[in-house]
């Protein structure tokens, strides 16, 4: 049986929710001065971390948030229709009038991109850009703030950029600067065309050549390369697969129980995001296996695929959609970018720095 920890909802409305706690999950947070920021289908986001082997929570509305990217001081958030940009103050977080000295990092909107209904999933900070997986136009993309989106790459099978969502490319691995592989549902050039395809139509492609990498993987997500290691979700059969790039080979590191979609690592660990099947999924080896799925973080060893925990989301939570890690920082703050009131917003100067309150609704004087 596992531990538990409580924390408070922002909503209103709602009562207070639990976390669920297996394993050393908690202890390797708080060995590693790592936190956690998950994005979930429930219309928030959770800042997760652990200090004296106690784990808190804190959670963030935000409005149907995907995509999550942490480097350096920088914070970027997908959703259906923009990117929004954050940057940590860390001297300010101590000093949050509403809860001092709780916070060592405050992640405060700077900017926010309009990309338009692209359903970017998979982000990745570059310079002054953004790249993401642009989902619903098939391509991998940039994004400045010129423009809604310009390509980066596009999979040979796809004809024309069009919104229509036709292979479901989902994910990349980013390296040396440069994106190196990408996932989607199918090789398809239809529109939504995956969807009438079998579910083991997946592909992890490789961007510099052009070809399929490796075929038959069931919905993948995340491809990943770590220390000249790459690895993927094989996210309708709950793994996490090594794949050998020169020979294509792919073996199982770990078999978990949820839809593996999100990796990261730090140290000797991979962390893993899981998730529940939604109800139109068809098809899929975790429905077909009965095993009982769960939506949380879990934690693996990175050599031999021992699962060392997982944190289990409240019951709110159906998906983990994407998480990083935050280095460094134990207790984190996200500042969303509602404006209807309530709250203190972060001001900053190259010289100085502000709390100031929200006070929702402007009212002109004359």
């Amino acid at each position: 049986m596992g531990k538990s920890a409580s924390f408070a909802s922002p909503f209103p409305n709602e009562q207070g929710s639990v976390i669920s706690i297996y394993g050393d999950i908690v202890d390797i947070l708080d060995q590693l001065k790592v936190s956690l920021v998950v994005s979930t289908d429930a219309l928030r986001l959770f800042c997760l971390g652990a200090e004296h082997g106690q784990l808190s929570a804190t959670v963030i509305p935000f409005h149907n948030p995907f995509g999550v990217n942490v480097l350096g001081n920088r914070l970027v958030i997908t959703s259906r229709r923009a990117i929004a940009i954050f940057n940590n103050a860390p001297h300010m977080a101590a000093s949050y009038p509403a809860d001092p000295n709780r916070y060592d990092a405050v992640f405060a909107p700077r900017a926010v991109y309009l990309t338009g209904n692209c359903r970017a999933h998979d982000i990745q900070i570059s310079g002054e850009s953004v790249i993401f997986a642009n989902t619903q136009f098939s391509c991998i993309a940039h994004c400045n703030g010129t423009y809604s989106f310009s390509p980066l790459w596009q999979p040979s099978f796809i004809s024309e950029l069009m919104p229509e969502d036709r292979c479901h490319l989902n994910g990349f691995a980013f390296h040396n600067d440069r994106v190196v592989f990408a996932t989607a549902f199918a090789p398809c050039d239809t529109p939504r065309g995956y969807r009438n395809l079998s579910t083991k139509s997946g592909v992890l492609m490789d961007v510099i050549s052009g070809d399929i990498a490796v075929a038959g993987l069931t919905l993948p997500h995340s491809p990943r390369l770590f220390d000249e290691e790459l690895f993927v979700c094989n996210s309708g059969f709950g793994d996490v697969l090594k794949i050998d790039i020169a020979s294509r080979k792919a073996d199982i590191v770990a078999r978990l129980p949820g839809f593996t979609r999100g990796l990261r690592t730090h140290g000797d660990f991979l962390f893993v995001g899981l998730s529940n099947i939604r109800s139109t999924r068809r098809e899929i080896p975790l429905l077909e296996s009965k095993v009982p799925l769960l939506s949380g973080i879990a934690v693996i060893e990175k050599k031999t695929g021992k699962i060392r925990g997982w944190l289990e989301l409240p019951d709110s939570v159906n998906e983990v959609l994407d998480f990083d890690l935050v280095p460094g920082f134990r207790q984190v703050l996200i500042q969303d970018t509602n404006e209807e009131g309530g709250g203190y917003c972060a001001v900053e100067t190259p010289v100085n720095s502000f709390w100031t309150p929200i006070e929702g609704a402007f009212v002109g004087e004359g």
